[in-house]
């Protein structure tokens, strides 16, 4: 922002309840961001023709179990391998069946 004058009038000059900038939305804003990021590493990787998901569990500090989800796949355009991080998930059940459920239902 320090560097879009426009912008930086924008917040200056607005109230502080039109800015647009609350927690939630920061945090919606963020969501949708990972989403478009998320679709667009899938679908690369769809169209390539050999890739694994890594998947690995772990519990955070307020105890909740989650898991990270991660892409491994060979870039068909540079030939080169690469990974790419998804995300975390809260998970509820660690049954292997529920977890891989889970998994298919993001990709």
């Amino acid at each position: 922002m320090k560097d879009d004058p426009v912008m930086k009038d924008i917040f200056e000059r607005s109230a502080g309840n039109a800015q647009h900038c609350s927690p939630r939305i920061q945090n919606e804003l963020i969501d949708i961001c990972g989403q478009l990021i998320t679709e667009k590493v899938v679908e690369q990787d769809k169209s390539d023709n050999f890739f694994t998901i890594h998947a690995d569990e772990t519990t955070d500090i307020s105890r909740q179990e989650q898991m990270t989800l991660g892409l491994r796949f060979m870039d068909s355009e540079t030939l080169q391998i690469r990974e790419e991080f998804i995300g975390f998930a809260v998970v509820e059940d660690l049954r292997g069946e529920s977890l891989g459920q889970f998994i298919l239902s993001r990709f």
